[in-house]
């Protein structure tokens, strides 16, 4: 594969991006060729004979600084596994570094690998969480929980969250389906212990491929407070019982994530 030229390093785009300055650049990139996989709905495998073939990896480096420095503004992985090599970390690292350094690219596309998901969820760097849907009567619950989500995220992995799905690695979208809160403990005819049961549909997805990462349909998370008024005034929409509950809610969605990873 080295002995391939380099349409990057080699300058054969640079005349057609000084001609034309106006426009916002995409590009396809390879890093390396093949597919040892031979799946039913794809002829990819068998076309190549499941051999799989490397760029060098001096030469991606060099090519990912290039495409940075040029402001490529979307670039388009077309390797048919990214991630199936553990190289693909580092070459995923050298991207992220290099938008850093230039600000390009903003968007960058991949096709994940089938069968090595571990290593495809390291090379994901971004995470949206959009606005969760809510078949519940509990609005401020659902407004608040994608937020403080975004937060534990950010506090607690190494992935940078993003606002529109479109520019994310993968999409963490939610739903809130139920939420009940009772007395458990009662004294003197006073609830003194409430505990309150939020039940979430939850699903993390690779945006370019649509492979479901991690998904709960119906997680349920229980909370259990002490109070000294009535349960029903103690989650009223307007306290601050709801932004509690949403952050602990928020802390145990994480946590379910990182524990299947």
């Amino acid at each position: 594969m080295s002995i391939v030229p380099s349409p990057f390093l080699d300058g054969v785009f640079v005349p057609l991006m000084a001609a034309h300055p106006q426009i916002t650049w995409r590009t396809v990139w390879e890093t390396n060729r093949g597919c040892p996989f031979q799946c039913t709905f794809c002829d990819w495998g068998s076309a190549t004979a499941a051999r799989l073939n490397q760029f060098d990896l001096g030469r991606i480096f060099d090519e990912a600084e290039w495409i940075a420095a040029n402001g490529i503004d979307y670039l388009f992985i077309a390797d048919a596994n990214f991630g199936i090599l553990p190289r693909d970390i580092e070459i995923a690292d050298a991207i992220v570094a290099a938008a850093g350094r230039h600000g390009a690219p903003r968007q960058v596309l991949v096709q994940q690998t089938k069968n090595a998901t571990e290593r495809a969820y390291e090379t994901m760097k971004t995470i949206a969480v959009p606005a969760f849907g809510n078949l519940t009567s509990r609005y401020k619950l659902a407004r608040t929980l994608p937020t403080d989500v975004g937060r534990e995220l950010l506090s607690r992995t190494k992935y940078a969250v993003v606002a529109d799905p479109n520019q994310a690695d993968a999409v963490l979208s939610g739903t809130l389906t139920n939420f009940v809160a009772f007395p458990t403990i009662s004294a003197n005819g006073r609830a003194t212990v409430v505990e309150a049961i939020v039940t979430l549909q939850v699903t993390l997805t690779n945006r370019a491929t649509g492979e479901v990462l991690y998904t709960r349909p119906a997680a349920e998370f229980r909370e259990r407070y002490e109070i000294s008024i009535d349960p029903a005034a103690y989650f009223d929409e307007s306290g601050t019982a709801m932004e509690r509950l949403s952050k602990s809610v928020a802390r145990s969605v994480v946590s379910g994530i990182l524990e299947k990873f």
